[in-house]
């Protein structure tokens, strides 16, 4: 039977052996990323840090039945600057892994790639490293990010922040970037380098008329026929209550149309109420379309509509207000009274008017003296006037007339006839006519004098009568 503690010593001893072996050389590694697009390539920097006591030469190597056409991952490895480095004893130097997948690997996955380290002086000396990288897909190289608000009103300006970041080890120069809704498109252009993070803004200003609801956006990244990335987003739009508010008038003689315009420019129906005020002249002369509800308030009467207006419609209301029946009406009224008043018109008018004169103080008799006063009132000349007046028996013969002698004095059982025949008055011309009378007795204090007249012929050719008002003296 062997001896237990040979047996301990012996796998102690080997244990120390490994660890110092691999104690003998460290290796660190970093990535320049984690995620590698189809078809790129992955880079590793190994720092590899020689803790013996004296140079050495060391080999990084890439196991070949993991390379292409061993592997349907990896399609070739090259190492920058070479694969075997020389480093002095207690230093360091760093070999860069640059790892190219295939096209053709399957996308969305975690790969690890083994490499080795080992001196070339001492087989002993070895350590192992595991690459690892994430290989997505080329359309899905380029990451996008969007900051949307949470509600959008259209025909208000909206800045919308896209964030793009170039996950690959390859420049993008010139992507074609579209944005593509329901209800608008754009087309821009970017360009990335490799790992670099861009901002662009997308200014959103929509249409008013535009329905609230929720809407997709998709934003894809083109290189050439190539898709670079894709990601699809939502936003609402909000509603929009924007009415557009006009009036439009339109004149003619004695007539006025008024029309007012509610429009809606938003994107949700609106509920609205007009008024129109009416004069209390102008009321009965003023019709609207449609029929609207007629009421009074403490400044009057008004026209009032209830109405609802859809998105991207109008709403007509019709005022007319006409004077043109009523203008007609009192024209022809006036011109019958026109015409009646120039029917019933006198073109001659006669006055008659009594002066006490003197009164004789040794008889007590009154000497009075009568005026008649002619005018012709019409715009043209009378022809044969005759003025006619009358004296009473109570009194005697007329004398002392004034620049007219009666054409002839005419007696009869009542009294005196007293005739004048004036061939002509001018237009607007007057004609003054005097005489004196007394009575027979100082006896006669009250007494009435008859009416004068004028006889001429009309408008109508036929003969005219004016008299003048009968005198009462005492």
């Amino acid at each position: 039977m062997r001896n237990p503690y040979f047996i301990f010593f012996f796998l102690l001893l080997v244990t120390f052996s490994s660890f110092s072996s691999a104690a003998n050389v460290l290796v660190s590694v970093f990535k320049e990323q984690d995620i590698i697009e189809a078809g790129g390539e992955a880079h590793f920097t190994l720092i590899i840090r020689n803790n013996n006591i004296r140079d050495d030469t060391f080999q990084v190597k890439i196991d070949d039945f993991a390379v292409f056409p061993f592997s349907d991952v990896v399609e070739r490895v090259a190492f920058k600057p070479y694969s075997l480095v020389v480093i002095p004893a207690g230093q360091e130097k760093e070999v860069t892994v640059v790892i190219k997948f295939l096209e053709t690997v399957k996308v969305n996955r975690n790969y690890i790639t083994e490499a080795t380290v080992k001196s070339l002086t001492d087989p002993k000396i070895i350590t192992r490293v595991d690459l690892s990288a994430y290989v997505i897909s080329p359309r899905d190289v380029v990451t996008i990010t969007l900051d949307i608000p949470p509600l959008i009103i259209p025909s208000e300006k909206e800045m919308l922040k896209v964030k793009f970041v170039n996950k690959g080890s390859s420049p993008l120069e010139n992507l074609h970037l579209f944005y593509t809704s329901p209800i608008f498109n754009r087309e821009d252009s970017v360009s990335l380098q490799a790992f670099e993070s861009v901002e662009k803004e997308l200014i959103l200003e929509l249409e008013p008329s535009i329905k609230p609801g929720k809407y997709s956006l998709v934003i894809r990244l083109f290189e050439g026929d190539d898709m670079k990335g894709s990601q699809n987003f939502f936003f609402t739009v909000g509603e929009n209550p924007k009415i557009k508010e006009s009036e439009e008038v339109h004149s003619g003689f004695l007539r006025s149309t008024l029309e007012i315009i509610r429009k809606n420019e938003g994107n949700t129906p609106v509920k609205k109420n007009v008024k129109y005020p009416l004069g209390s002249f102008s009321r009965w002369f003023t019709e609207v379309e449609p029929e609207g509800t007629l009421g009074r308030n403490e400044k009057g009467m008004y026209y009032e509509w209830d109405f609802t207006i859809p998105p991207s419609e109008s709403y007509r209301i019709t005022v007319t207000t006409d004077y043109k029946i009523p203008f007609f009406l009192v024209v022809a009224i006036l011109l019958f009274l026109g015409v009646i008043f120039y029917l019933i018109k006198r073109d001659l008018t006669l006055t008659k008017t009594v002066f006490k004169v003197s009164e004789h103080m040794d008889t007590g008799v009154v000497d009075l003296k009568i005026l008649l006063h002619v005018k012709n009132r019409s715009e043209k000349e009378l022809y044969n006037v005759k003025i006619i007046d009358f004296v009473p028996r109570l009194f005697k013969k007329p004398s002392h007339f004034g620049t007219l002698e009666p054409s002839s004095i005419q007696e009869g059982t009542m009294g005196l006839r007293l005739l004048w025949t004036l061939p002509k008055i001018e237009a607007r011309d007057e004609i003054v006519i005097t005489y004196k009378i007394s009575p027979h007795s100082s006896f006669v204090r009250k007494f009435t004098l008859p009416s004068a007249t004028a006889q001429f012929y009309g408008r109508t050719k036929q003969v005219v009568n004016v008299k003048s008002k009968r005198l009462i003296y005492w």
